[in-house]
């Protein structure tokens, strides 16, 4: 679905947005599920390591392991492309799948707060009766994307 989003004035001064429109097939809730699915199981998670915590208790829920480089043939030192020697171990950044569920619900509680119309025929509802702005700096002109 579409998101609304805001540039503010002058233009590109605001970057306040706000979730895609809800619908029946497309909703935070049932985004969260999916991760529960994905996730509920106890085990350590391979992540990049942009996309792990932070923060005091991130120490407690993610970890950097070293493991084998994957060779082609699993024996031979391979040279890389610029003709260097490949290392034999790489680093991966790992977060247990409990802290990324914690993660995704204060997301979708964000999401919650953050929303201003939740359906596609509220935005046009309140467009019409002239209701639009934007909620951090006024603008009425919303790019909806």
């Amino acid at each position: 679905m579409a998101y609304v989003h805001c540039h503010g004035v002058p233009h590109g001064k605001c970057n306040w947005e706000q979730d895609d429109f809800w619908s029946w097939s497309y909703n935070p809730i049932e985004t969260f599920l999916d991760y529960v699915k994905s996730y509920i199981w106890p085990r350590w998670v391979g992540l990049d390591r942009e996309f792990t915590s932070k923060g005091k208790l991130a120490r407690f829920f993610v970890r950097v392991i070293e493991k084998p480089w994957p060779y082609s043939d699993g024996v031979s030192v391979k040279m890389s492309v610029d003709g260097g020697v490949i290392p034999k171990t790489m680093r991966e950044h790992q977060e247990f799948s409990w802290s990324l569920l914690g993660r995704r619900f204060i997301y979708m509680i964000r999401k919650f707060r953050t929303m201003r119309w939740w359906t596609w025929s509220s935005y046009l509802k309140a467009r019409t009766a002239g209701q639009v702005a934007c909620p951090k700096c006024g603008n009425t002109k919303l790019c909806v994307d």
